[in-house]
């Protein structure tokens, strides 16, 4: 057998020969040429090597195209040794080095030389480029892993599933944090564009806000201005007058919680009252009993609050209680005034009595000197 030197120039004018005669084929039928020579480089990958992983579903281009898949470059590695240049076969694998899902592969060459092939690309973590590479196919499961929102525990399951050897825990946490910057920058992006148009939409609230403050400054200005004092007040009045006219055309019963405020005396609904008869009598046989009352105001809800009678020596007085105090003008004449419920004449506090109690002793002294003729003063 020639040395090993020999061999490789042989191989190489081997080549440069069928390169010539490639391209005076290309020289003579440019389109002929191209669809011969991916043929015979499919053929040559297909007819040395049966067992290769680019026959497998695998659109491949020899001159690196579209489809530039892991098993394409498996094929670009598979085709030829790297001492003779000999096409590689599976099948003469002596040695498996597993990284993860990834494999570095000892092939033999009918040559004696030991080729190296990694199934799938490499790269280094660190800017440094020092130390073991990692390899794509390991960060792209970590990397998937995150995009499916699963954990080591179920992508070591859905392996397992597969029969296939999963990654350590170590190294999946070490793709993690290889990406996890990357992914940080993005979210980080992503917070800062949401955070503009918060600001964006912040400022057209601002503006809104700044509209209705001049608003509301502007009503603030004509609420302090004297036109809308004026117009307040008179508001005001005409509410007054209002309430007025319509407590004394209803009485009391229009009165803000009356319910509360005001204790009738009334037990039972009384009896209907009829018109006395109008009749002629003689003075000489009834006795003349003059009476007069004091109110609280001249309205005509007023209550009474005193009922005085004389028969010639005999009198009676009787004070009554009111909830009502004493109107100014009332006083002035009657000196009577109350505070707190209690009745005053002249300032010093006097007995009274409820209404009806009131009515029943000025009926029974009536009762004593009957008959009688009931002359009301000032009425």
């Amino acid at each position: 057998m020639p040395p090993k030197w020999q061999r490789r120039f042989m191989k190489k004018g081997e080549k440069a020969r069928r390169e010539s005669s490639s391209k005076r084929m290309a020289e003579e039928n440019p389109n002929a040429s191209k669809s011969c020579q991916k043929e015979q480089q499919c053929a040559e990958v297909n007819g040395k090597c049966p067992d290769n992983l680019a026959c497998i579903g695998t659109d491949f281009d020899a001159s690196g195209g579209k489809n530039e898949s892991e098993s394409c470059r498996r094929v670009d590695e598979l085709r030829s040794c790297s001492d003779c240049e000999e096409a590689l076969q599976l099948h003469r694998i002596t040695e498996e080095r597993r990284y993860g899902l990834s494999s570095l592969l000892y092939v033999e060459c009918v040559c004696g030389t030991l080729n190296s092939i990694t199934t799938s690309k490499s790269h280094h973590a660190k800017e440094s480029k020092r130390g073991v590479p990692a390899y794509d196919v390991n960060t792209k499961a970590a990397l998937g892993m995150y995009h499916a929102g699963v954990g080591q525990t179920q992508v070591a399951s859905f392996l397992s599933t597969l029969e296939i050897e999963g990654l350590h825990a170590k190294s999946m946490k070490a793709r993690e944090l290889e990406f996890s910057e990357h992914m940080k920058a993005v979210a980080q992006a992503s917070c800062d564009e949401a955070l503009q148009k918060e600001v964006a939409i912040s400022l057209d609230v601002c503006k809104i806000c700044e509209k209705k403050n001049l608003e509301r400054g502007r009503n603030k200005t004509y609420q302090s201005s004297q036109a809308f004092k004026k117009r307040r007040l008179e508001l005001k009045f005409q509410k007054r007058n209002a309430t007025r006219a319509k407590e004394v055309r209803e009485g009391i019963t229009y009165k803000t919680a009356i319910a509360t405020t005001h204790h009738s005396d009334t037990q039972e609904i009384p009896d209907a009252i009829f018109p006395p008869a109008i009749i002629c009598v003689c003075e000489s046989m009834y006795q003349k009993v003059f009476f007069d009352t004091e109110t609280t105001s001249l309205h005509q809800d007023a209550d009474i609050v005193q009922i005085s009678a004389v028969c010639d020596t005999d009198t009676f007085d009787q004070y009554i209680a009111s909830t009502k105090p004493v109107a100014p003008g009332a006083s002035a004449v009657t000196r009577l005034t109350s505070q707190g419920g209690v009745l005053f004449y002249h300032g010093t506090p006097v007995n009274t009595l409820p209404m009806q109690a009131a009515k029943q002793n000025f009926i029974g002294w009536l009762d004593e000197r009957a008959p009688v003729i009931l002359i009301g003063h000032n009425f």
